[in-house]
């Protein structure tokens, strides 16, 4: 596979790919995470990016729950796919109530590319979710059985609500 410019892309060609060899379909839910994210998922400005540079590298979704804790009323936990090195990687960072964001894990010499694209998640849910499944990370979440794409997690539970 090569590179990719664009997150929106990559999450096309993967619903082309599951649509035409895979017969999932789950009228109450979403038949795969990039269905998901291509439904429920925003892009988010690069520009406005800060690297902290504090997280251990390859644990973003712990590094990122753990910046959350820090400031829960400013702070949103998102996760969704970057593009790192050329390529599309599941990814978590914060986005801010102004719209900024902060990633805890990559740094500023990788290769990062032109954006971030996800969904922000409510703080509480998160924590829930974290704790029952004993593990960090919200979309891949096979050890639930991924209650968010089956339906089983209502959207009024997980997203993230803007006061």
């Amino acid at each position: 596979m090569g590179s990719f410019s664009n997150i929106k892309e990559y999450i096309d060609l993967n619903i082309g790919f599951l649509e035409e060899n895979y017969n999932n379909e789950d009228e109450k839910g979403y038949k795969s995470i990039y269905h998901f994210l291509k439904k429920e998922g925003s892009e988010f400005n690069i520009v406005d990016i800060k690297y902290t540079e504090e997280g251990i590298i390859k644990e973003c979704f712990k590094n990122s729950l753990d910046l959350c804790f820090t400031n829960q009323e400013k702070y949103i936990y998102t996760e969704g796919y970057t593009i790192t090195f050329g390529l599309p990687i599941l990814h978590a960072w914060i986005t801010t109530t102004d719209g900024k964001i902060i990633d805890p894990t990559i740094r500023k010499h990788e290769k990062v590319g032109s954006e971030y694209f996800g969904v922000q998640f409510d703080f509480n849910y998160v924590i829930e979710t974290t704790n029952e499944k004993k593990t960090y990370g919200i979309l891949d979440n096979y050890q639930m059985g991924f209650p968010i794409l089956t339906g089983e997690h209502k959207k009024e539970d997980w997203k993230y609500k803007k006061d």
